[in-house]
């Protein structure tokens, strides 16, 4: 790996304090965008939501439009050949890559992506890494310059930040959940139906929803409330975390917390604000057999659609993993409620935990 000069790890982690900043994915990627050529000096910066099976690509540049709808349409249409995604498909790697690792400035310029989408629009070099390699979808972030210049010093500072990145995207994602359901509960963060806990920087729960209860007495036994302390274990975590935002060391990713218990993972995400901590805690259950769940009279699709329900996967979540819309993933729900006999996704859910289990 290149050796970095200080200077240039200052710069990386001021840009890590911006990013791991509170705030919604739009947030973010507003952020990373404007920050990025600062920290590798570029003439544009793009965030991608790519989906390879379907030449669908949502992107969002610094500077802002610089491509035409016609043009974004190339891109669609050449996407597929683009050395860095394909790479990202074949091997499933996000590390910092320049196109210059794949082919050369020649064989480049004979690509349909390079006279069709780059070209018209000046780009010449790229440094791409990935956040999220979960076929069929890729997200990456791509750096761009003009001229055919970016060095392996580039590289190293990208695989640098990449780590921080990829955590504080899915920060951002979280709270973008969380966001959302406030606005179907009315902003009352007590009837949201996400497991949420607002607590002082000593520990002190200030709030907490009462999935968050649920979860935290099921792992760790907790059977405090609103006034109690988190457990100690999760307080010296939090304090930890917090502890290191400052702290000119602090180059490791800010992983989440991870507890199993009985096949089951509790990832517990920490948003430091001044003044308090933010807790996010999200349950992972293994995909479920869909067998069983084809015995209940469900065609495969929607079996499939169920098992992701039981992951808690949003519909735009499980739309984007089985490649449809999100629009066939809320009609195949609907059928699963006629033939389960049931009227939400959780009273689903239930059903299919216990069918799974029982057959």
């Amino acid at each position: 790996m290149e050796q970095l000069s200080v200077r240039e790890l200052r710069a990386a982690l001021e840009f890590l304090r911006e990013a791991y900043r509170f705030g919604d994915l739009d947030e973010f990627v507003a952020r990373i965008v404007k920050g990025l050529p600062v920290l590798i000096p570029c003439e544009v910066v793009a965030y991608c939501e790519m989906n390879p099976l379907t030449n669908a690509s949502l992107n969002r540049t610094d500077p802002p439009g610089i491509a035409p709808p016609v043009i974004n349409e190339a891109w669609q249409r050449h996407m597929n050949e683009h050395p860095v995604l394909t790479h990202n498909v074949r091997t499933r790697d996000g590390h910092a890559v320049r196109f210059a690792d794949f082919l050369t400035h020649r064989e480049h310029r004979k690509l349909a992506v390079y006279n069709e989408f780059y070209r018209p629009i000046g780009i010449e070099d790229g440094l791409c890494a990935a956040l999220d390699v979960r076929l069929p979808r890729v997200v990456g972030l791509g750096l761009h310059r003009e001229r055919w210049c970016f060095g392996e010093r580039h590289k190293a500072l990208m695989d640098l930040v990449r780590p921080h990145l990829v955590q504080a995207w899915r920060n951002a994602k979280s709270v973008s959940r969380l966001r959302a359901g406030l606005r179907v509960a009315g902003g009352a963060l007590e009837r949201l139906d996400r497991a949420v806990v607002v607590c002082s920087c000593s520990g002190r729960v200030r709030l907490a929803t009462v999935r968050a209860v649920r979860l935290l007495g099921e792992y760790f036994a907790w059977r405090g409330g609103v006034g109690s302390r988190l457990p100690e274990g999760l307080c010296l975590w939090a304090r930890h975390q917090a502890a290191r935002v400052d702290s000119p060391t602090a180059m490791t990713p800010r992983f989440p917390h991870s507890v199993t218990r009985g096949g089951k993972r509790l990832e517990l995400r920490l948003v430091i604000e001044p003044g308090h901590f933010l807790l996010l805690l999200d349950e992972h259950v293994d995909l479920i057999e869909l067998a069983p769940l084809l015995r209940l009279g469900l065609t495969r699709r929607e079996a499939e659609v169920l098992a992701w329900v039981v992951q808690g996967k949003t519909n735009d979540d499980i739309a984007r993993v089985l490649g449809i819309s999100a629009r066939t993933v809320q009609k195949h729900l609907e059928r699963v409620f006629v033939k389960l006999g049931v009227e939400t996704r959780t009273a689903a859910a239930r059903v299919a935990t216990e069918t799974a289990g029982g057959l």
